[in-house]
């Protein structure tokens, strides 16, 4: 147990700097661009959504006959297709997917309106 937590507090520890310092260069951009720009923080709960699953899937990889919950609740999600949209949900909000299912809709709109049949 004290294994995971030092994981997982390594990750949460790289995560979070990783995304401070995107954030400081995006706030040192917009702040640029407009004078009365309010800078914003750092979202803890994507870096807590992003370290659960860095230190799951190490875990997962390391510890070959231990079950963990969420690299086994996304192997049943990917043999369901019904439970595709789930999927897509989790891996949206871990970054792992960067488009939004209505973003693709809109792109697929446009592909066809160009389209000549």
């Amino acid at each position: 147990m004290q294994f995971q937590a030092e994981l997982y507090n390594f990750f949460k520890g790289t995560v979070n700097k990783l995304l401070f310092n995107r954030r400081q260069i995006a706030n040192r951009i917009a702040k640029s661009r407009k004078t009365d720009y309010i800078p914003k923080e750092v979202n803890q709960k994507k870096v807590q959504k992003i370290s659960t699953m860095f230190s799951s899937i190490i875990l997962t990889i390391g510890f070959t006959n231990t079950p963990f919950w969420l690299t086994q609740s996304l192997a049943s999600l990917c043999r369901k297709p019904r439970l595709l949209s789930s999927l897509h949900q989790i891996l949206e909000s871990v970054s792992i997917i960067s488009h939004s299912i209505s973003h693709e809709r809109k792109l697929e709109a446009v592909r066809m309106s160009i389209s000549n049949p």
